[in-house]
């Protein structure tokens, strides 16, 4: 009688112990109390539910917050899995095991998230907000795709209030913006494919200096110049180094970098507003 009901014991962990895996998903609720897997978390910071007795915790969400605990085992079973990290932080602990017979055996935590790059964190928190996520530029800031880098490098040490945008841009020390995360920061902005129509090429090379019209904030009207001019200009720039001067400085681009056919499409571009 012992023997058959020791065995009966087995089976039910047995039972328990797949109930548990085959329902160790990331399932879109709450915690439940049975066998309901925990939730996913929310797409910024949020961590994943905890799961029930027999399920797996749900995933961390894909901001900051880690994996959901795992379900602890029903009588004999195996405890629920634990849910994945989120994008930086660690997965949540394995479920516990239950009481009853010989105890059920926590299953391993699921894996933590990958986490970003430090370049791209210290892009996300100290430059998306006002240029946006890729450089596309918001209300706050211009677009900074295809940056000069020795002129953006200058602007990120000193700072400098833009006529277009209500804030000053502040200057950011090598302990915030670390050189080498700075390289790759503008390495990051550069490898979007460049824009084949005038007005894109316009709004990337030179909308920041010349405003929208190029009329506008460097204090030199560029929409009557001819293409000539503006191929000359282009090549040749004004006052290299001198990146305090607002109204003075113009960096200059190789033939490799701007192609005189792509000049003439900005300068077609900006006589036709």
């Amino acid at each position: 009688m012992n023997m058959k009901f020791r065995s009966l014991r087995s089976v039910i962990g047995f039972c328990l112990m797949f109930a548990a895996v085959a329902c160790a998903s990331s399932g879109g609720g709450n915690d439940e109390e049975d066998e309901s897997a925990g939730g996913v978390g929310g797409s910024d910071e949020n961590a994943g539910g905890e799961g029930g007795e027999l399920a797996a915790g749900g995933e961390g969400g894909e901001g900051e917050e880690q994996g959901g605990q795992g379900g602890a085992a029903s009588e004999g079973g195996v405890g629920g899995g634990a849910g994945g990290g989120g994008t930086s932080q660690q997965a949540g602990a394995g479920g516990s095991a239950g009481n009853g017979g010989t105890g059920g055996v926590a299953l391993i935590g699921g894996q933590g998230g990958v986490t970003a790059a430090p370049f791209m964190v210290t892009f996300k928190t100290k430059c998306a907000t006002c240029h946006g996520e890729t450089g596309e530029g918001t209300p706050k800031g211009p677009h900074i795709l295809h940056p000069v880098k020795d002129f953006s490098t200058w602007l990120v040490r000193n700072g400098r209030k833009h006529p277009s945008f209500p804030e000053a841009m502040p200057k950011f020390t090598e302990a915030e913006v670390p050189t080498v995360q700075l390289n790759q920061i503008l390495a990051f902005l550069s490898e979007p494919p460049k824009p084949t129509t005038g007005r894109d090429l316009f709004n990337d090379f030179c909308r920041q200096c010349h405003g929208a019209d190029g009329k506008l904030v460097s204090g030199h009207n560029i929409a009557t110049k001819t293409a000539q001019e503006f191929i000359t200009n282009v090549r040749n720039g004004h006052h290299p180094g001198e990146f305090e001067r607002r109204t003075g400085y113009m960096p200059k681009w190789s033939a490799a970098e701007l192609t005189d056919a792509e000049i003439r499409l900005m300068n077609t571009y900006l006589r036709s507003l």
